[in-house]
């Protein structure tokens, strides 16, 4: 043939396979059209082949679409007869009435044009209910064959045309309905006017139901008036101006203002109106949208006043607050704090917190705060703790500090009051209770002391002059005997009496310790354990341990001295072990016993000397923790850092 010859598409029929019915598509063009003018597709059901090649030509010429089918009924299953417009089918007598009901069941929208031998309408075509649409008498005629597909292109055109208009208004309906529904459900109250601005003002064509709610109006009673129903005396006229001015000059405009309810009350609402314009760009109505914001802007109110009155406490508060971020970022601080560590605002927003730490505190700050992101395991957060922090001239001072967190976002608040005055208050007590201590000893010392020790020396001298030189001793000796016996056991108790208030008043004195007398002071407080209560007290001490103030050795040595004591009196240890460790930043100093332990309860009038020993340690800006020894006992643990000893109140 000479003519392009393609096989049948998918969107026509599925592909051939061999053995099956030839289903064969022309093509005559490949350029693409709009839907009302797509070429016809056109099937054609006969074996004539003279037919076939008069229906080609035409078919080329006009640029139709063709597809050549044997007239078989199972072939007609094999078409997607949604893109078929017409079929020109030459019945038999054989397969014609089946494949006229096929058609009819298959493809009843589609022009039925039929192919007959003769002039007229045979009387033996085969019976059916489909009515053709046309008859074609062969020879076919091109001229008559093109006039025919010309009025199926004419009705199918008009057929597309009527659909695609019907699809669009159906969809325009349904988009209608959408935002018809969508408006009218919006929690935000909607108006819509007509576009006329002069007196008496636009009047309203629409309201959703959120206006009627809100205003307390009925959409009957809002249909035709003019917005201005909803304005009153607190309507700002100004607004109101320049609302005119922006609608006129087709500009949108959105303000805050007061709206009126029917009742007469008021309620702030936020305005957003715009104009709407035709295809023209001519104004047609106005949309406005509005929303009831009373309650938000209380809570505004309520959240501002009570910001102001935050802040009026944090500007006035005498502690320190500061605000730090999950980086360790001063993001807010106060001005207590400014005034208590000497920076200015400036130096210090945007700066790590460890600024205001000495060491070791200084270099151990971010791997601990990065532990507790880690972990979420917190030391400090909701426990209050002494600490000591560095002002800008880089002293050091006591702090009590509390830790809170926020969670989101991410940020921790601390709480610093300067207790400089509290410690110095604690060592003022523990001063005068050291001088009463002083005095007391020293009076047992130089009085009580001094006169045991004259009446045994008056009891001795009592002892000798009954000797028996005495020339009524011989007469008297039974009785005689009897005396100095008892003479002898009050010179003796006098001596005993007179050893113990010597080792009471040198309890009572304290023991002045230099600052590199604190192992040797240690040493003999161990030594004189063991010899009064007879039982095991050693010490022992690695590293650098040598203090250069004289105010912490002293304290120092309190605390162990402290914790022996309870071992003893409380604990009932046979055996104690007092160490103390140099370390680079640090000295850690431990009393461990074989005692009871510490006990869940406590009975009444215990934990003084724990108090005690906190006090003093937080004099010197150490700390102590008092626990359970891993293998029994009680363990008190003290540890002080270098940079606290350099700057501990002399």
């Amino acid at each position: 043939m000479d003519i392009n010859r393609k096989t049948l598409p998918r969107s026509i029929s599925a592909s051939a396979r061999p053995g099956e019915a030839n289903a064969t598509m022309f093509r005559s063009s490949e350029f693409e059209r709009s839907p009302s003018e797509q070429p016809l597709t056109v099937v054609v059901i006969d074996e004539d082949a003279a037919a076939q090649a008069r229906i080609r030509e035409t078919f080329v010429s006009d640029r139709y679409e063709w597809l050549f089918l044997d007239p078989e009924p199972e072939n007609l299953t094999r078409i997607d007869w949604t893109l078929v417009s017409a079929v020109l089918f030459a019945p038999s007598a054989q397969t014609g009435c089946e494949i006229l009901d096929k058609l009819q069941e298959l493809a009843p929208q589609v022009f039925l044009v039929l192919l007959i031998s003769h002039e007229g309408v045979p009387d033996n075509l085969p019976s059916s209910n489909r009515e053709p649409f046309d008859y074609l008498r062969k020879p076919i005629d091109p001229n008559r064959l093109r006039a025919c597909i010309q009025r199926i292109a004419q009705l199918t055109a008009t057929q597309r045309s009527l659909m695609a208009e019907a699809h669009a208004r159906h969809r325009a309906e349904a988009q209608n309905h959408l935002l018809a529904d969508a408006v009218s459900q919006m929690g935000d109250c909607v108006i819509v006017t007509d576009c006329y601005l002069d007196h008496p003002g636009p009047r309203i064509v629409y309201v959703n139901d959120a206006v009627c709610q809100t205003t307390g109006y009925s959409r009957e009673e809002l249909v035709g008036q003019s917005p201005r129903i909803l304005q009153g005396e607190k309507t700002d006229r100004e607004l109101m101006t320049q609302l005119r001015d922006d609608l006129t000059a087709g500009r949108s405009f959105r303000c805050q203002l007061a709206n009126y309810r029917k009742d007469g009350s008021t309620y702030d609402a936020e305005l957003f109106i715009t104009p709407v314009v035709d295809e023209e760009t001519r104004c047609t109505h106005f949309v406005s949208v509005h929303r009831d914001i009373t309650e938000r802007k209380e809570t505004l109110k309520a959240l501002s006043e009570g910001e102001e009155q935050l802040r009026a406490i944090l500007n006035t508060a005498i502690d320190a607050i500061i605000t730090i971020d999950y980086r360790g970022t001063i993001v807010a601080a106060n001005p207590a704090t400014h005034r208590m560590f000497g920076y200015r605002a400036d130096e210090l927003i945007g700066q790590n917190v460890k600024l205001l730490m000495p060491e070791p505190y200084h270099s151990e700050h971010d791997s601990n705060l990065e532990r507790y992101l880690q972990t979420g395991q917190a030391k400090i957060i909701g426990v209050g703790r002494e600490v000591v922090g560095k002002r800008k001239d880089g002293s050091t001072f006591p702090l009590s500090l509390a830790i809170s967190k926020i969670d989101r976002p991410p940020l921790f608040t601390g709480i610093l009051r300067d207790i400089s005055a509290l410690k110095e208050l604690q060592t003022q007590v523990l001063e005068i209770a050291a001088e009463e201590d002083r005095r007391i000893g020293q009076e047992l010392h130089d009085s009580v002391q001094q006169e045991l020790t004259g009446l045994g020396l008056l009891a001795q001298t009592v002892s000798e002059m009954m000797s028996d030189d005495m020339p009524w001793a011989a007469a008297c000796e039974p009785r005689i005997a009897k005396i100095r016996k008892m003479i002898d056991r009050v010179a003796k108790g006098i001596a005993e009496t007179g050893r113990k208030v010597h080792q009471l008043s040198r309890g009572l004195v304290p023991v002045e310790i230099d600052a590199e007398g604190l192992r040797s002071a240690l040493t003999e407080l161990a030594a004189t354990v063991e010899e009064r209560y007879n039982i095991a007290c050693r010490f022992i001490s690695r590293g650098d341990i040598d203090l250069t103030n004289n105010f912490a050795a002293t304290h120092l040595f309190r605390i162990v001295q402290e914790a022996v004591n309870n071992a003893i009196k409380h604990g009932g240890a046979n055996q104690i072990n007092i160490s103390m460790i140099g370390r680079e930043k640090s000295i850690l100093l431990e009393v461990l016993d074989n005692g009871s332990g510490i006990s869940a309860k406590q009975p009444s009038g215990a934990g003084l000397g724990l108090r005690i020993m906190a006090y003093r340690a937080g004099l010197i800006g150490a700390s102590v923790q008092v626990s359970n020894g891993e293998s029994g006992g009680t363990l008190v643990r003290s540890i002080i850092s270098r940079g606290n000893i350099d700057h501990a109140e002399q």
